[in-house]
């Protein structure tokens, strides 16, 4: 596999795009996610979930399969089967790292030319 299909960098994408909603979003906001009727208890997975998603945001093109479905879940994506087996392959291959690396220095040089 030499590249990543239209699918897979979509899938990607809105991952990242949901991992950057749970940073951004207030506290309040993701407890009343969390299906617990424990303030405290909301609070704490409320901090975890944004904790987790600022960690998978930051190391995106290096995540192992494992994280990439706990980034998914943080997210709230749903991950389609056909999807999962495309995304195993280019992580373990190494396209996704790659694809996703450039991707980000792309955007780095694009935000540098804005401000």
């Amino acid at each position: 596999m030499k590249t990543l299909s239209q699918e897979a960098i979509s899938l990607a994408r809105q991952i990242q795009q949901g991992l950057q909603r749970v940073v951004n979003a207030k506290l309040e906001v993701l407890m009343d996610e969390v299906k617990s009727i424990d303030r405290r208890f909301q609070r704490q997975e409320a901090k975890w979930r944004q904790a987790q998603s600022k960690e998978f945001l930051s190391g995106f093109n290096i995540l192992k399969m494992p994280e990439f479905m706990w980034a998914a879940r943080c997210a709230g994506v749903n991950v389609p089967q056909e999807s999962l087996n495309e995304v195993r392959e280019s992580i373990e291959s190494g396209v996704f790292k790659a694809y996703f690396k450039k991707a980000f220095k792309e955007r780095k040089a694009i935000q540098a030319t804005l401000f």
